[in-house]
């Protein structure tokens, strides 16, 4: 075991800090990826190459989805009212 000054502690909090905000951004980036998964994987169910989405729409909607999985390997996604 090895006693460490504060100067070295205050670095390991601070690399933790890094480390902890780098993981965020990566979840992030892995939630927008399955967002994409997803949209693409709905257009290509409906056989539609492109959709337009009213801007105000990204912004101001005030439902929310749920997802769940199926005994059948297939996912259901559900337009719902926010509560």
């Amino acid at each position: 075991m090895r006693i460490i000054t504060k100067k070295e502690e205050q670095e390991i909090e601070s690399i933790k800090k890094q480390n902890e905000f780098l993981s965020r951004g990566y979840r992030a980036m892995n939630i927008a990826l399955d967002y994409q998964r997803a949209i693409v994987s709905i257009l290509k169910t409906l056989d539609i190459k492109e959709i337009e989405i009213d801007d105000k729409l990204l912004y101001t909607t005030e439902d929310e989805i749920r997802v769940h999985s199926t005994i059948n390997h297939t996912t259901i996604i559900k337009l719902v009212e926010k509560e």
